[in-house]
Protein backbone atom coordinates (compact mmCIF):
# COMPACT_ATOMS: atom_id res chain seq x y z
CA UNK A 1 0.00 0.00 0.00
CA UNK A 2 1.41 3.35 -1.05
CA UNK A 3 1.17 6.19 1.45
CA UNK A 4 0.42 9.60 -0.10
CA UNK A 5 3.11 12.23 0.22
CA UNK A 6 1.78 14.59 2.89
CA UNK A 7 3.98 17.59 3.57
CA UNK A 8 3.31 18.96 7.05
CA UNK A 9 6.04 21.32 8.22
CA UNK A 10 4.32 23.38 10.90
CA UNK A 11 4.89 23.39 14.61
CA UNK A 12 2.16 24.15 17.17
CA UNK A 13 3.87 27.45 18.05
CA UNK A 14 3.47 29.18 14.67
CA UNK A 15 0.43 30.82 13.07
CA UNK A 16 -1.45 29.03 10.36
CA UNK A 17 -2.15 30.23 6.84
CA UNK A 18 -5.54 31.26 5.54
CA UNK A 19 -5.58 28.42 3.03
CA UNK A 20 -5.10 25.80 5.78
CA UNK A 21 -8.87 25.79 6.32
CA UNK A 22 -9.79 25.87 2.63
CA UNK A 23 -11.03 22.28 2.81
CA UNK A 24 -14.08 23.34 4.86
CA UNK A 25 -15.81 25.74 2.41
CA UNK A 26 -15.22 23.28 -0.44
CA UNK A 27 -17.14 20.54 1.36
CA UNK A 28 -19.88 22.56 3.09
CA UNK A 29 -22.40 21.13 0.65
CA UNK A 30 -22.01 17.76 2.40
CA UNK A 31 -24.03 19.10 5.33
CA UNK A 32 -27.26 19.02 3.31
CA UNK A 33 -26.98 15.72 1.49
CA UNK A 34 -29.17 12.72 1.06
CA UNK A 35 -27.24 9.59 1.95
CA UNK A 36 -27.98 6.41 0.04
CA UNK A 37 -26.16 3.15 -0.36
CA UNK A 38 -25.78 0.42 -2.89
CA UNK A 39 -24.43 -3.07 -2.47
CA UNK A 40 -22.46 -4.91 -5.11
CA UNK A 41 -21.10 -8.43 -5.27
CA UNK A 42 -17.42 -8.71 -6.19
CA UNK A 43 -15.21 -11.77 -5.79
CA UNK A 44 -17.65 -13.54 -3.48
CA UNK A 45 -17.97 -10.60 -1.06
CA UNK A 46 -20.70 -7.99 -0.74
CA UNK A 47 -19.32 -4.45 -0.96
CA UNK A 48 -21.09 -1.39 0.52
CA UNK A 49 -20.85 1.93 -1.29
CA UNK A 50 -22.28 5.08 0.30
CA UNK A 51 -23.53 7.83 -2.02
CA UNK A 52 -23.78 11.43 -0.78
CA UNK A 53 -26.17 13.41 -3.05
CA UNK A 54 -26.59 17.17 -2.78
CA UNK A 55 -30.20 18.15 -2.19
CA UNK A 56 -29.75 21.42 -4.11
CA UNK A 57 -27.92 20.02 -7.14
CA UNK A 58 -28.48 16.27 -7.70
CA UNK A 59 -25.64 16.11 -10.22
CA UNK A 60 -23.24 16.85 -7.38
CA UNK A 61 -22.53 13.63 -5.52
CA UNK A 62 -19.72 11.59 -4.00
CA UNK A 63 -19.58 7.81 -3.94
CA UNK A 64 -17.37 6.13 -1.33
CA UNK A 65 -16.49 2.46 -0.90
CA UNK A 66 -16.99 1.58 2.76
CA UNK A 67 -16.44 -2.10 3.53
CA UNK A 68 -17.22 -5.66 2.45
CA UNK A 69 -19.11 -8.48 4.15
CA UNK A 70 -19.55 -12.22 3.53
CA UNK A 71 -23.36 -12.15 3.10
CA UNK A 72 -25.82 -9.76 1.48
CA UNK A 73 -28.04 -9.71 4.57
CA UNK A 74 -25.15 -8.62 6.77
CA UNK A 75 -24.09 -5.97 4.24
CA UNK A 76 -27.64 -4.56 4.09
CA UNK A 77 -27.85 -4.41 7.87
CA UNK A 78 -24.60 -2.45 8.18
CA UNK A 79 -25.49 -0.20 5.22
CA UNK A 80 -28.82 0.77 6.83
CA UNK A 81 -27.09 1.51 10.14
CA UNK A 82 -24.47 3.64 8.38
CA UNK A 83 -27.14 5.48 6.40
CA UNK A 84 -28.99 6.45 9.59
CA UNK A 85 -25.87 7.47 11.50
CA UNK A 86 -23.86 9.26 8.81
CA UNK A 87 -26.30 11.98 7.94
CA UNK A 88 -27.49 14.91 9.96
CA UNK A 89 -31.04 13.66 9.37
CA UNK A 90 -31.42 10.20 10.97
CA UNK A 91 -35.14 9.99 10.11
CA UNK A 92 -34.39 10.26 6.40
CA UNK A 93 -36.58 13.26 5.60
CA UNK A 94 -33.94 15.07 3.51
CA UNK A 95 -34.56 13.91 -0.05
CA UNK A 96 -33.50 15.00 -3.49
CA UNK A 97 -36.17 15.72 -6.06
CA UNK A 98 -36.58 12.65 -8.24
CA UNK A 99 -37.92 14.78 -11.12
CA UNK A 100 -35.01 17.24 -11.01
CA UNK A 101 -33.82 16.30 -14.47
CA UNK A 102 -37.17 16.73 -16.32
CA UNK A 103 -36.58 13.71 -18.52
CA UNK A 104 -39.22 13.28 -21.22
CA UNK A 105 -39.43 9.70 -22.47
CA UNK A 106 -41.52 10.53 -25.60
Amino acid sequence: MQVPDFQYRYSPDCNGNKNDLSIFPENLWLQDTEINYFIESKLGRWWIFMVFISTYSPLKFICREIDHYPSRKQAEMFAKMLQRNMGKDPRGTIRTRRDAFNICYN
